[in-house]
């Protein structure tokens, strides 16, 4: 007998593990059959697993401690690692250096996030106080990506293939 999970993920290369698992029959091989959908962002992701509209949510910590925080009744919670949260700060053209997001927008994909937290700290490192720069909520690694090559933002967090992509 195959159990089915639905499981809602970003689109990232750090998903190569599940799908390297669903192509071998690993899962299969155990009475699992994954159905895998892509969230436009964080919010969105636990909104569909409060309302239960998939079983598992392939996402990174930050996201689900933000959500707890922000909801006294969310039965949100991690049981598993994710991956080591391996991102790199990616600029447009014109801005080949962090000092050159100074006045600029700076794309996330929540402003609870703990991806934020980091960011904020890092333009903080160098000098940049809130007001110096504006984060715009954009949502996941493919919305930030897509914003940052149509010019809508100056700068986002973005992890592989995205970085790759974007250079």
């Amino acid at each position: 007998m195959t159990a089915t999970l639905k499981m809602l993920q970003f689109r990232a290369a750090y998903n190569l593990p599940i799908h390297a698992g669903i192509e071998t029959g690993i899962f299969a091989c155990h009475g699992l059959a994954l159905e895998i959908a892509y969230t436009p962002g964080s919010l969105y992701l636990g909104q569909v697993l409060k309302e239960n509209g998939c079983d598992i949510g392939h996402t990174g910590a930050d996201d689900v401690i933000a959500d707890v925080e922000a909801d006294d009744s969310s039965d949100l919670f991690i049981f598993m690692g994710l991956h080591s949260g391996l991102f790199s700060l990616v600029g447009a053209r014109y801005c080949a250096s962090i000092d050159s997001l100074s006045g600029r927008s700076i794309g996330v994909d929540a402003k609870t996030s703990g991806f934020v937290l980091v960011l904020e700290r890092m333009l903080h490192a160098r000098g940049f106080n809130v007001d110096d720069y504006q984060l715009i909520e954009v949502g996941g690694w493919e919305s930030r990506y897509r914003a940052l090559l149509e010019g809508k933002i100056s700068a986002t967090l973005l992890t592989e293939p995205f970085v790759r992509n974007a250079l």
